[in-house]
């Protein structure tokens, strides 16, 4: 029997050219939960348990909440609650990767921008609070598209032009 070559793995080692597609480790839900980490001032969060560290449903990270529809696949988001907790910037596309979230809550906090169109590919989701933010803009068109849903507030100063 051959002896297993180690340098025959790899090494993990980060690319010198920049990869426009998340890695294996970057999987949809991770990379749209770190962009909303991103933009919104994580680090200035009330509360952000476990945010950037792991995976989102293993790491069990704050306001994400998981499930799985099979006992063979991953468990993916379903929820996203971050109510008053201090994010503040603008919601960024990548939340429409999110396509199994059923549930968003973003309401009272200092959110700025649009609504992105994006959200339009949650097409699972029943539940979209933004309201009380300083969103300007309209509501885009995509979010007719979500016909599951059942409950949408954006009152406060969303979508004054």
């Amino acid at each position: 029997m051959n002896p297993i070559n180690p340098s025959s793995y790899p090494t993990g080692a980060p690319s010198e050219v920049p990869s426009p597609a998340p890695s294996a480790y970057e999987t949809d839900p991770h990379l749209a939960l770190r962009k909303l980490y991103e933009a919104t001032n994580g680090a200035d969060w009330t509360v952000k348990t476990n945010w950037m560290v792991g995976m989102p449903c293993e790491a069990e990270w704050y306001g994400v909440t998981c499930e799985s529809r099979d006992e063979d696949l991953a468990s993916t988001v379903v929820k996203l609650k971050l109510t008053r907790n201090n994010l503040d910037g603008s919601l960024p596309t990548e939340l429409g990767l999110l396509t199994d979230l059923n549930a968003l809550w973003l309401h009272t906090n200092s959110l700025t921008g649009t609504l992105p169109s994006e959200l339009g590919a949650l097409t699972h989701a029943q539940t979209l609070y933004v309201s009380k933010n300083a969103m300007t803009g309209t509501i885009p068109e995509q979010v007719g598209n979500l016909n599951a849903l059942k409950t949408l507030l954006l009152y406060g100063r969303l979508c004054r032009t």
